[in-house]
């Protein structure tokens, strides 16, 4: 299993960071925090939610941008979680298969 992470500072002000695991060619854990708001709250989880499960590629983390969240995020934007999803991705397929 790779992991991956990778914080960005947005412009909108606030940061936001967001870990992958991926595990047989999917991403198996999506775990996202920072210094942001949510309203409501579970935005966050649906969009982990809606990480987890997809194929290692970061043309499918891009289908998160079609996403309707229900909600808003608030020193972020949705543009920079899917930025920081994509490096954090990356980072974590270098490191699949190690041990």
């Amino acid at each position: 299993m790779g992991i991956g992470r990778r914080r960005i500072r947005s412009s909108l002000g606030k940061t936001v960071e967001v870990e992958v695991a991926v595990s047989r060619g999917r991403i198996s854990r999506a775990l996202i925090s920072g210094d942001f708001f949510a309203f409501p709250a579970d935005v966050v989880y649906r969009l982990e939610e809606a990480m987890t499960g997809l194929p290692a590629d970061p043309e499918a983390i891009s289908r998160l941008e079609e996403l309707e969240l229900g909600g808003e995020l608030v020193g972020v934007s949705l543009s920079d979680v899917i930025d920081a999803a994509r490096s954090a991705l990356s980072r974590a397929l270098s490191h699949e298969g190690e041990e």
